[in-house]
């Protein structure tokens, strides 16, 4: 078995990037939620990818955290997410 890598989002990071989801949503998008699609282009991930970091049951590399936060205009804090 290998070493579990990878990260997901705790709770206050889950909040965060909702928060500025939703900024974004009414900013940009009219309001509505943004698609699997739309986040996936936004950030430069797969879709496969944001689905993962979305749903919060499987980790994900941090890197890929990183980059989903940063195209919301956040940054990664180490609180944001655990192992």
């Amino acid at each position: 078995k290998r070493a579990e890598r990878g990260v997901i989002l705790t709770p206050q990071g889950w909040y965060k990037l909702q928060q500025a989801m939703q900024e974004a949503e009414t900013e940009h998008n009219w309001g509505r939620r943004f698609t699997q699609e739309q986040l996936s282009d936004r950030a430069g991930l797969s879709i496969h990818t944001v689905a993962r970091i979305l749903k919060r049951e499987k980790a994900v590399d941090k890197l890929s955290i990183e980059y989903f936060m940063r195209s919301f205009g956040l940054q990664l804090a180490s609180e944001d997410c655990v192992r």
